[in-house]
């Protein structure tokens, strides 16, 4: 099967196999046919009626085989690969559409990610889950002169562990979980214990909940 890759600036434009006829159905999708067969579904930006979003192959089964994704721009974006219908991999791209980032999967969770280097496919670095992919890569682009403003306790608060930058947290969400106590991360910032948020802001109203709790 030869699959041509050329700019995508129509739906007709995407990189289908070659001979294979697409047939517009009436949801929007357009069904990708070789030799009488639906191989594949080709979906569109929503509010467009040219710019492809991504081209889902499925399995004779009609399980997914693998999604290629692109961007606004018409550039892919990323490959998706499944099996038994599970996500299994994740392929990132460049500009160049070249791999750079991976991510891999285990009964759904992300358990390992790589960075390649794009010529040769070498790995350049390795994570053992999605939070330590995120926190070395904000580490090494935020600096001292930095400040970040974060809302929520949880993957935010998590990757800003290793940064030099001044963070602060506007909290978003209740300061109290179910049981009306302080959730765990807020009480541990307020007393020092989490290093990496400098500066809290909250609403008189929350500082009146803290303060109740004894946490100022």
């Amino acid at each position: 099967m030869n699959i041509e890759r050329i700019s995508i600036d129509f739906f007709n434009d995407a990189p289908i196999p070659t001979w294979a006829k697409t047939i517009v159905n009436r949801d929007g999708s357009i069904s990708i046919v070789d030799h009488g067969t639906e191989i594949a579904r080709e979906f569109l930006f929503p509010n467009t009626r040219r710019a492809v979003q991504d081209l889902r192959y499925h399995n004779p089964d009609q399980t997914l085989d693998f999604i290629e994704e692109f961007a606004a721009d018409g550039s892919l974006f990323s490959n998706l690969f499944y099996a038994e219908n599970e996500l299994q991999e994740m392929v990132f791209f460049n500009q160049q559409e070249q791999p750079i980032v991976r991510y891999y999967l285990y009964q759904g969770t992300i358990n390992y990610v790589t960075i390649e280097d794009p010529q040769n496919q070498q790995v350049l670095a390795a994570y053992p889950d999605l939070v330590a992919f995120y926190r070395d890569q904000l580490a090494q682009f935020i600096t001292t002169a930095d400040t970040i403003i974060i809302n929520y306790l949880g993957l935010e608060l998590s990757v800003l562990a290793e940064t030099k930058s001044h963070n602060i947290l506007e909290l978003a969400e209740d300061p109290v979980d179910d049981q009306g106590q302080i959730r765990g991360n807020l009480a541990a910032i307020l007393r020092n214990e989490i290093t990496s948020i400098q500066e809290v802001r909250v609403t008189r109203q929350v500082e009146r909940q803290l303060r109740r709790n004894d946490c100022h």
